[in-house]
């Protein structure tokens, strides 16, 4: 009793040819197997990782996604490697695949629904830096000068000089 293979090319997700995107993982998400067709297309990531070819593993987390794979880790890699180009666009999407991702949580203890949710927080909060608020203000060049956060002009409190000449 073996595995039937629909050709002699089957492939878990290939990354490259015709059948790119498709293969076993597809066919086990047909078949109602999605939870071991995400897991071991974080695995398949992993060994692409380890192996040293950060761009196939890449491909088989983005391919995965598009197909429906949910796997927490591989959609938290899959996030950053989206939001590494820091455009405020980028990161919006990256963002929004982590959020929609998180709705397929159900009741899972899995750790890596915790890292995913690290990353989503770590993303959005990149996201909401880029913001900048301006203050009406511009330089001599006529750029727009941001409202400094940390740093009002009439603070609500203010503390006592700590080396003063004259007390």
């Amino acid at each position: 009793m073996g595995i039937k293979q629909t050709h002699s090319n089957a492939s878990f997700l290939p990354t490259s040819g015709v059948d790119t995107g498709r293969g076993v993982f597809t066919t086990w998400r047909d078949k109602k197997l999605a939870p071991l067709a995400d897991h071991a297309a974080w695995l398949v990531h992993q060994h692409w990782m380890t192996a040293g070819q950060p761009n196939r593993a890449e491909l088989v987390g983005r391919y995965a996604w598009a197909v429906g794979g949910r796997d927490p880790r591989l959609v938290a890699a899959h996030a950053r490697r989206v939001a590494a180009a820091a455009s405020a666009e980028r990161l919006t999407e990256a963002r929004n695949i982590c959020d929609e991702a998180l709705l397929h949580r159900a009741s899972s203890t899995d750790d890596g629904w915790t890292e995913l949710r690290e990353v989503r927080n770590r993303i959005a909060g990149q996201l909401a830096r880029r913001q900048v608020r301006p203050s009406g203000k511009t330089d001599r060049d006529g750029n727009p000068i941001p409202v400094r956060r940390h740093h009002p002009e009439r603070p609500e409190r203010t503390r006592p000089g700590r080396f003063a000449l004259n007390r």
